[in-house]
């Protein structure tokens, strides 16, 4: 439709100014050199008159004239309108749907890639994209508007089109070949662009480090060299890209000097050299905006392509789903199993996890322990289906975890810990997203089961008080009580628990401990945790070092062995390992 408009615009315009050669040489209809142009117009007049016998042709030019004139700055109006929103709209659904594959593309295509880039794109490469679109565009309206002028001037002089034909043929070969660095100055820019945000993200949530360590002048130096290097990359897209312009404006000189040497060359009468004049001048216009669109597309396609890559990606990070080989995850009967599961991330050697052979039971308490770094949280990643197994499986029930439709396995889940995400809302909201039918009422009831009730009063704004960017404005402790609120308030089947009381202070650990308890009644809970006070009333404890079971068996079984377990639960008491047996 956009190009429709324009197209209609140039064909008023052009029909206005085709019958300024009647109204400047009023024995132009008689003239037999003048092609069909002439028959046209005495066509059209011969109807007019038919029609309006007393109007005399001089009024009747006028009107038409003006009427085009009016028709023209009307569609032209409509046009631009219908331009800007449907660029605005376009943007809106590219963002949309980047955001949208983002979130379904699974955490571990989050994980394995730079937010930087992630955030550019998602930011600056679609509105980048919809520039891209929008010169397409125009380019294709120019293009039709050119055809439009090329063919009255056809019907008016062939001689005098030929020689502006291929005059501007020449002049777009001598544009395309000033202007061919702008696409590879284009790419440059949305690399170099994707780096500088990578810098932005690490300052941001990086700021405790930076100033722990008075890294301000260090990252200031860094993020301004990128910032540099960007500035430099788009410059040299501008510098090129509007070289079109000053070389339009000699070239069309050029021309109508040349065009003007061929008139008087082949004797064109001075009405129709005039309005060719007035159509080469109106031609520069449309030609200008080829131009530029082509240009300003090949300094855009980079990001385009960028988008594009995006969408693929992230469309292909998602296994296809068969609904028909998917089961819908009702109610754990028996328990969960990992089945020779090894695991090993992008870019790693060695692997988080190596043929771990486990099962937790349904309605027991699990404990997962071990050192740092030796596989616990990769452990959690896969139950929750964040990763999916290199080998092995992981049954729940015996149906592999691929099988069953991770939305309905998930709403049967509940994780609490160290790394839960707090978002930039109110402490009402993060908890709420627990379960987002939740009545206030059940959010405060949450929130005192997991003692966090307590500081949310005091807040000034109450449940109202932002917390900030993942939870920045408020403490570790009471971060992680909002983390356990929301999981509370979603009432799982399966609990997951990561760390969950690693920042909080021995009364604040201990009434935790007793909400868990009463929790995880009739509940399986899977705990990950360094501090073994939590894991005080585990019913098996499964001891992981180097990504591989070492020990499996109750906690009391293990403080006897003299195996890790005991080694790490002595460390922690500071009581010897012989004095308990």
């Amino acid at each position: 439709m956009i190009i429709l408009l324009g197209t209609l615009s140039s064909a008023a315009e052009a029909l206005g100014i085709g019958l300024f050669l009647p109204l400047l040489d009023p024995g132009y209809l008689s003239s037999t050199g003048s092609g069909s142009h002439a028959g046209i117009i005495s066509r059209f007049f011969n109807v007019t008159s038919a029609l309006f016998p007393q109007t005399s042709r001089m009024t009747v030019m006028v009107v038409v004239i003006l009427i085009a004139l009016v028709v023209k700055a009307v569609v032209s109006y409509a046009s631009a309108i219908l331009s800007a929103r449907k660029n605005l709209d376009i943007g809106h659904a590219l963002r949309s749907e980047v955001f949208s594959q983002l979130l379904n593309s699974g955490y571990a295509f989050v994980a394995r890639n730079d937010w930087g880039k992630l955030l550019d794109v998602l930011s600056t490469e679609t509105w980048r994209s919809t520039q891209a679109l929008a010169a397409a565009t125009l380019a294709i309206t120019a293009l039709c508007t050119l055809v439009v002028f090329s063919a009255l001037l056809l019907l008016i002089s062939w001689q005098l089109t030929l020689a502006v034909a291929v005059g501007m043929v020449l002049l777009s070969l001598g544009v395309r070949w000033v202007t061919r660095p702008v696409t590879l100055h284009g790419e440059e820019a949305v690399r170099l662009n994707g780096m500088l945000g990578e810098h932005m993200v690490d300052g941001i949530l990086g700021m405790r480090t930076a100033e722990t360590f008075n890294l301000q002048a260090h990252l200031q130096d860094r993020f301004e060299d990128a910032s540099d290097k960007v500035r430099a990359a788009f410059l040299r897209v501008e510098l090129w890209s509007n070289i079109v312009n000053p070389c339009a404006d000699i070239s069309s000189s050029v021309l109508l000097l040349a065009l003007m040497v061929v008139s008087a060359g082949v004797g064109t009468p001075w009405p129709v050299l005039v309005v060719t004049v007035m159509m080469i001048y109106r031609l520069q216009s449309p030609f200008k905006q080829l131009e530029n669109a082509r240009v300003a597309w090949a300094g855009l396609s980079g990001a385009s392509t960028s988008v594009q890559d995006l969408l693929q990606r992230t469309a292909a990070s998602r296994p296809p789903q068969d609904p028909a080989d998917r089961r819908t995850f009702q109610r754990l009967a028996h328990g969960i199993a990992f089945d020779n599961v090894s695991f090993c991330y992008t870019g790693k050697t060695r692997p988080s996890l190596e043929k771990i052979n486990v099962t937790i039971p349904k309605g027991r308490v699990t404990a997962i322990v071990g050192l740092s770094g030796a596989g616990k949280t990769t452990f959690l990643n896969l139950l929750c289906g964040l990763y999916a197994p290199d080998s092995g499986a992981i049954l729940i029930d015996g149906v592999p975890l691929s099988k069953i439709d991770s939305a309905s396995w998930r709403e049967r889940l509940a994780l609490a810990g160290q790394d839960v995400h707090l978002f930039n809302t109110t402490v009402r909201e993060n908890i709420r997203y627990g379960r987002l039918s939740a009545t206030d009422a059940d959010i405060i009831d949450a929130a005192r089961r997991a003692h966090a009730d307590e500081f949310i009063t005091e807040f000034p704004l109450g449940y109202d008080t932002p917390v900030g960017d993942n939870g920045g404005r408020i403490s570790g402790g009471q971060r992680q009580r909002i983390a356990l609120a929301r999981a509370f308030l979603r009432d799982p089947e399966i609990l997951i628990l990561d760390e969950a009381t690693n920042a909080l202070d021995s009364l604040s650990e201990r009434w935790v401990q007793s909400a868990l308890e009463a929790l995880g009644q009739d509940r399986t809970v899977v705990i990950a945790a360094h501090r073994f006070s939590t894991i005080r009333h585990a019913h098996q404890v499964i001891v992981l070092d180097g990504g591989k079971v070492v020990e499996q068996g109750s906690p009391a079984a293990l403080r006897v062995k003299n195996g890790l377990f005991a080694r790490l639960y002595e460390l922690q008491s500071l009581t010897p390992i012989t004095r308990l047996a």
